[in-house]
């Protein structure tokens, strides 16, 4: 008891000499400011490197991902990079490239279709009965080659839709060049000695 009575008698005084100079600050919690929400907090935009079905992205596409989607499977297995400037202005350029040779293939397909809508006088040759009625069936295979020859062209495989044939006669064929151009042709079915 002594010695805490001594302390206090001690301490006091000198406790008191050195704050007296000093204002002892208040202790008040600074105020905490929350940031705004981002709309992109833990999400990234990434440029696909390949077609990926879940994210309905096709190669070149600029996406957004969350940000684990990015780095756990899309960035390991190169799907996609992230969409810093110097990706972004290879995909301007790779994008101008490719709406230029959309345009050139379009005039080409555009053309393709007036010399094909000019082209009278295609008949394709078939076994005919005594009625009228053809033996066997048209195929598109022959359709194609009659056309090529007629136009001069090489048409390669386009898609080409007719009604099915069971006569002599003339019919209208569809000829799709393009997903945007459509060439109409009519040709003539006759049997081989007319």
């Amino acid at each position: 008891m002594r010695v805490v009575l001594l302390l206090a008698i001690f301490c006091a005084p000198l406790a008191r000499a050195f704050s007296a100079g000093r204002q002892r600050p208040s202790r008040v919690a600074p105020q905490m400011v929350k940031r705004p929400d981002s709309p992109m907090r833990g999400k990234s935009k990434v440029v696909l490197t390949q077609d990926i079905g879940p994210i309905g992205g096709k190669s070149g596409d600029l996406a957004t991902v969350s940000t684990g989607f990015f780095q756990n499977f899309l960035l390991p297995r190169g799907l996609a990079r992230k969409a810093a400037a110097p990706v972004m202005e290879r995909l301007a350029r790779t994008a101008a490239a490719q709406e230029e040779t959309a345009r050139a293939a379009l005039e080409e397909a555009e053309q393709t279709r007036w010399a094909l809508e000019a082209i009278s006088g295609v008949t394709i040759r078939k076994k005919v009965g005594d009625n009228g009625a053809i033996f066997g069936s048209v195929s598109v295979l022959e359709v194609l080659a009659a056309l090529e020859e007629a136009s001069g062209l090489k048409l390669g495989s386009p898609r080409v839709t007719f009604e099915a044939i069971s006569r002599v006669g003339r019919y209208r064929a569809v000829v799709a060049l393009s997903s945007a151009v459509q060439a109409e042709v009519w040709f003539h079915v006759a049997a081989p000695d007319a």
